[in-house]
């Protein structure tokens, strides 16, 4: 992604990064908010986030510090929460009028950790949500919200289209293997490792919601 980023949310678990490539996103955002941890990513990314969020059980209180005294904005919650700190990132976003939101460095720490981030992915198709990571970009797609995808992707790009919320039904072209208005089932292998056939891929939800990743290739 290189367009400027509306509103950043930046999650605690970055993956490998030999690119370069949280700093570069960060720099192109015109609003960051960190999602608790999320703040040492960006003060390590030299970005003081426009708001910190979260229950700060993994932040450093030297951080949050530096982050106070730099005039972030400071969104403390208990540790008996029913929320995610991400999710909780992407309620403040909405509250604070994000027109459109991406999601960075939030979906390679334990594996509940990064199904619970795919789903808030998932609901932010409202916002046209992106989860932005070293190796993939991911669409949020609702057929309310965000119905249609419709993306320019170099051949052999491997892409998969998945539901997380139950089943939906979904189209895709512009790949080896499309579907037409086909029912895919949550979490469903029907749609994984999928191979762009060079030029637009187009992804349609008719009912329900889906996520689109399109793999980076390894640099």
């Amino acid at each position: 992604m290189t367009a400027r980023i509306d509103t950043l949310v930046v999650g605690a678990a970055p993956a490998t990064d030999a690119t370069g490539h949280y700093p570069r996103l960060l720099s192109s955002a015109r609003r960051v908010i960190a999602a608790d941890a999320g703040l040492t990513l960006c003060l390590d990314s030299g970005r003081m986030p426009d708001a910190v969020v979260g229950d700060f059980d993994s932040t450093s209180p030297d951080a949050l510090d530096q982050a106070r005294k730099a005039g972030a904005t400071i969104v403390a919650h208990p540790r008996d929460k029913d929320a995610s700190d991400l999710d909780l990132a992407l309620m403040y976003a909405r509250e604070t009028g994000a027109r459109e939101v991406t999601f960075t460095a939030a979906f390679s720490d334990r594996l509940d950790h990064t199904l619970a981030a795919l789903g808030t992915l998932a609901r932010s198709a409202d916002l046209q949500g992106v989860g932005c990571e070293p190796g993939f970009d991911c669409y949020a797609l609702d057929a309310r919200f965000r119905p249609h995808c419709a993306l320019a992707v170099p051949a052999g790009t491997t892409i998969s289209l998945f539901t997380v919320a139950g089943e939906s039904v979904v189209s895709i072209d512009g790949v080896r293997w499309p579907l037409q208005e086909c029912a895919l089932g949550a979490l469903s292998s029907l749609g994984l490792s999928n191979r762009a056939s060079g030029g637009t891929v187009s992804a349609r939800v008719h009912t329900g919601s889906a996520l689109l990743f399109v793999l980076r290739a390894a640099s």
